[in-house]
């Protein structure tokens, strides 16, 4: 085994394999053998063999704390092995990003704030997503709607239309990740963030977002 133990030693000391850690093990075993040989041959008399008894009992002690010690150093250099991420909960963590980042609003709602005396509310609404002015993802059985793609008279943010038609093809949750991440081309801020402010740059980023897909 000749692999190298990344991350062993820290900053500026150099890791070592367990080729080399298991070489410092038999070394000092090895010395320790001959060091109580020795000391057994010597051991004439009662009384040398109790000094050699204290002597090889001290010694043994060491070997113990070296050994320890190299098997720690050979446990620390290794990386742990740890539980992978599932893509359910990478697809949890997005869906909950999707879902509170914004207000969503069904078709009534949005037709309320419109006209809070409109006979039948949901229907503007709809017919913006029929035309893809805007997009809703299904949530329970209704569609919702974000608030970022409204103005603030509750109207469809006009380049929202583009963006879409940009980014033609992607379902409504996909829409909703990608106006809910940070984004290159918009210097880390979302597309969420800027749409109103500057509806424009977002759809530059849609295009880089569907060029860079097309070549990468």
């Amino acid at each position: 085994m000749s692999d190298r133990l990344a991350g062993g030693g820290g900053a500026g000391v150099p890791d070592l394999d367990v080729e080399t850690i298991a070489t410092m093990l038999d070394s000092v075993r090895v010395a320790t053998s001959l060091i109580m040989d020795e000391a057994a041959r010597v051991a004439q008399s009662p009384k040398d063999r109790k000094v050699s008894s204290g002597v090889l009992a001290q010694v043994r002690l060491a070997i113990n704390k070296v050994e320890q010690a190299s098997l720690q150093e050979l446990a620390d250099s290794y990386e742990p092995r740890r539980r992978a991420v599932s893509r359910t909960d990478l697809e949890m963590r997005a869906l909950a990003a999707i879902m509170n980042g914004t207000d969503w609003l069904s078709a009534a709602e949005i037709g309320r704030e419109l006209d809070p005396n409109a006979a039948n509310p949901h229907a503007t609404a709809s017919r913006w997503l029929q035309n893809k002015q805007v997009f809703a993802i299904d949530h329970r059985g209704k569609k919702m709607f974000p608030a970022y793609v409204f103005g603030e008279s509750w109207k469809p943010v006009p380049e929202i239309k583009k963006v879409l038609a940009v980014l033609e093809g992607y379902s409504p949750l996909r829409l909703a990740s990608w106006f809910e991440s940070t984004n290159a081309a918009l210097q880390g801020r979302r597309p969420r963030e800027v749409v109103k402010g500057d509806p424009k740059a977002v759809i530059r980023a849609a295009e880089r977002q569907v060029v860079g897909a097309v070549h990468g």
